[in-house]
């Protein structure tokens, strides 16, 4: 059972299985490194981020234009994981 974290409270959300297994293949890539985070806060971080960012998300008509435009600025402001880094 994942431990509780203050502020938090239990939600459904239901995800797509390639998203799960994004989500998965990350957890053991940074647990690898040593970094143990959970499913949900891996989550968290994620939108946590998102929202942090300031990027416009408004005005989209779909799911699929959603993570369209999120993929597009996250490729226009930041190098790839290996390049320079």
């Amino acid at each position: 059972m994942a431990r509780e974290v203050k502020g938090t409270k239990p939600v459904n959300i239901l995800l797509r299985d390639r998203n799960i297994l994004w989500v998965d293949n990350l957890k053991l890539s940074l647990r690898a490194g040593g970094v143990i985070i959970e499913r949900a806060g891996l989550v968290r971080a994620i939108l946590d981020g998102l929202e942090a960012s300031g990027v416009d998300l408004a005005g989209v008509g779909s799911e699929d234009e959603l993570a369209g435009l999120i993929a597009e600025r996250l490729r226009a402001g930041a190098p790839k994981r290996g390049k320079g880094r």
